[in-house]
């Protein structure tokens, strides 16, 4: 993932610090939109836990089961 990985050095050049953190979500089809966004708003926490410049990714199946 190097276009996530070299985001800050491309801030820097607007001279502005910046950190990234990112929650994904790959979902099944048949998976209910709700239940998408609950995911990613969980992703993101996680992400944001972890630290700064950190990437959370979550597959969900249409079980309802998640990795």
């Amino acid at each position: 993932m190097p276009w996530f990985y070299g985001f800050p050095d491309i801030w820097q050049q607007h001279q502005q610090p910046i950190s990234v953190s990112v929650g994904f979500v790959w979902a099944a089809p048949g998976v209910p939109q709700r239940d998408v966004l609950q995911h990613c708003r969980e992703a993101e926490s996680v992400a944001k836990a972890h630290g700064r410049d950190r990437l959370a990714i979550r597959i969900l199946f249409n079980s309802g089961n998640h990795l």
